[in-house]
């Protein structure tokens, strides 16, 4: 009987999973993309591999201390790319694994990517709107913007005060992953405005799961522990 506790406990002792979590940081090759001048479009190759073993759990495109230079109409469309289009073009800087790809928009202001989303030779197939935001804010007040592939929460610059949550999509986190499943995705910039900011960057979050199997030895105090208040038990009684 005995015999049996101890296998027990060692069977329940000695599988124990354990989740390890890392979020890389990458920024495009120019960090605020220029401004995010109202005249051209812009697009973000970026070229990235899952670690064997791990799998994306997470996403976050931040876009720091945005504002709109003047009070106008504006707007800001930003949408998710499965074949941006290809390194070593005109206006293309960064380097082939992280690149940017100027367009000149001539401030249309329809999206400048969305005609290009079923376009008849695929040539940058794939696409999904991540989201739209328009600076309200009649001052230079400073924005944090910050889309998980859910929601886009506009922060006050420090991040210190939500001021607004605005629901995303189509584009969603599924969809990110399925998209860099080739080992490259992009995102589009289209600011029909012009949108000064502190930066730009993609955050990618992965989790790697690995089990953990000790020896008899690691769990045979507290074997001989609890076989030692069974004995007490039965002299007791």
């Amino acid at each position: 009987m005995r015999t049996a506790y101890i296998g027990s406990i060692i069977a329940l002792s000695s599988v124990c999973g354990v989740a390890s979590a890392a979020t890389q940081v990458f920024t495009p090759a120019d960090s605020d993309v220029f401004d995010l001048d109202h005249t051209q479009a812009y697009a973000w190759g970026l070229k990235y591999t899952v670690p064997t073993g791990e799998t994306i759990t997470g996403a976050r495109l931040i876009i720091s201390n945005i504002w709109n230079w003047q009070v106008e109409t504006n707007s800001l469309k930003i949408t998710l790319m499965n074949t941006p289009p290809a390194y070593g073009t005109s206006s293309t800087i960064g380097t082939s694994s992280n690149y940017l790809v100027t367009k000149d928009d001539a401030e249309n202001v329809s999206d400048y990517w969305e005609k290009y989303k079923n376009n008849g030779n695929k040539k940058w197939d794939g696409w999904d709107r991540m989201f739209t935001w328009s600076d309200a804010d009649s001052s230079a007040t400073k924005n944090t913007l910050v889309y998980d592939f859910n929601n886009l929460y506009v922060y006050n610059a420090n991040q210190t005060q939500l001021l607004q949550t605005i629901s995303g999509g189509p584009a969603s986190l599924t969809e990110f992953k399925n998209f860099i499943q080739d080992g490259i995705i992009g995102i589009g910039f289209d600011p029909d405005c012009h949108y000064y900011n502190d930066g730009v960057k993609l955050e990618i979050t992965t989790r790697k799961e690995t089990n953990t199997v000790p020896g008899p030895m690691a769990v045979l105090p507290f074997a001989l522990g609890f076989i030692a208040s069974i004995r007490r038990r039965r002299t007791v009684r």
